[in-house]
């Protein structure tokens, strides 16, 4: 048998075996691709010719894209807080057992989760449909739904090796799913899969798991880090289940182009439901993000300081995760990221301190 922590040839079957038994799965439940939109719009075209898809939270541009490729209708559920997974909105908004559910388990663009025993509510209320789950952010967020596959056909988890090596292989995944599924992937991507380059990198990413956690809790660190020094001047922050910061800010153009100007890149979301005056930052090197904190610093206030408080909530979800208890490992990380959590959402303290007031 292979060993997991380590591979002695690069090839795509290699790599499945190591793959799978990380995820605990058999190697005909597992695909890895090069191209996520390409892997998404196919699995889309799965579905039933009448089905539309739910998406839990906001839908990226490539979700978009993928859609409209696929010829599959999309309608985003943000619900009361765009940072809080709400199962029990999803499921009413499934008007039909065909329907298609896609949910980032933690969103890519606020970082809102789901409970997996949200995800098995989902799937039983879709028995012709397909419950999506985007992992993308598993080895920041600690909890996977890849168990679930065995036992349901309906939900299918997509994986990332991107977040690891900075972006490297942003395009590049696999794919969690019934054999069944799998073959008609397969059959419908004309592709023979990753190139030998991307197989190699993929290969140097399963090989450092040590190096990899390191990596986590040093991000984990970073981000608690500038979001203590962003608060202190006035910023509001929300630390998240990823490897991105989100800051509340008066005029996010202004502090954009500000930042800019510095060469600090930030994200105007702006543009997304409910999102209004927020803009994010992937946490970086140490120099990087100190640089981020002192450009702050010498800000105009009036660009960033808020006369009120968002007071939406947002769940790092911990408690009912699933009727089935996660790793060890799992447990662990999910914890160390609901500790350095609570600890910041959503405090003002420093100069020029105001009275909390609820966002309109």
């Amino acid at each position: 048998m292979m060993r997991t922590d380590t591979i002695e040839s690069v090839s795509v079957e290699n790599l499945v075996s190591v793959l799978a038994q990380r995820r605990n799965v058999d190697p005909d439940h597992l695909l890895i691709f090069s191209d996520s939109t390409t892997l998404t719009t196919e699995l889309l075209r799965l579905a039933e010719p009448t089905a539309r898809m739910v998406v839990a939270g906001h839908a990226t541009a490539e979700l978009a894209i993928a859609a409209d490729r696929a010829g599959i209708s999309l309608e985003e559920v943000i619900g009361s807080s765009p940072f809080s997974g709400n199962g029990a909105l999803i499921l009413r908004q499934i008007s039909s057992p065909d329907t298609v559910v896609f949910a980032g388990n933690p969103n890519r663009v606020t970082g809102q989760s789901y409970s997996l025993a949200d995800l098995e509510r989902i799937a039983k209320a879709v028995p012709r449909g397909m419950v999506i789950v985007d992992e993308y952010y598993l080895d920041h967020f600690g909890i996977s739904a890849a168990l679930m596959v065995d036992t349901s056909r309906k939900i299918i988890v997509l994986g990332s090796f991107a977040p690891t090596i900075e972006n490297i292989l942003s395009e590049t995944g696999y794919v969690l799913a019934c054999p069944e599924i799998i073959g008609r992937l397969e059959e419908q991507m004309c592709s023979s899969g990753p190139s030998l380059a991307i197989c190699r990198k993929i290969a140097s990413v399963l090989s450092g798991d040590e190096p990899l956690s390191r990596r986590f809790r040093e991000l984990n660190d970073e981000a608690l880090r500038v979001a203590t020094g962003l608060n202190r001047l006035g910023v509001q922050c929300r630390i998240t289940a990823t490897d991105f910061l989100l800051m509340r800010v008066k005029e996010p153009k202004q502090v954009g182009n500000f930042l800019a100007r510095h060469k600090i890149p930030i994200e105007n979301l702006t543009g997304y439901p409910e999102m209004k005056h927020y803009i994010r930052y992937r946490i970086s090197s140490f120099r990087a993000n100190s640089q981020l904190v002192e450009t702050f610093r010498r800000m105009p206030l009036e660009y960033y300081r808020m006369k009120t408080l968002d007071l939406r909530s947002q769940k790092l979800r911990l408690v009912e995760h699933s009727s089935r208890v996660p790793a060890g490992r799992e447990r662990v990380a999910a914890r160390n990221i609901l500790t350095r959590a609570a600890g910041s959402n959503n405090r003002i303290v420093g100069r020029n301190r105001k009275p909390r007031t609820q966002v309109k």
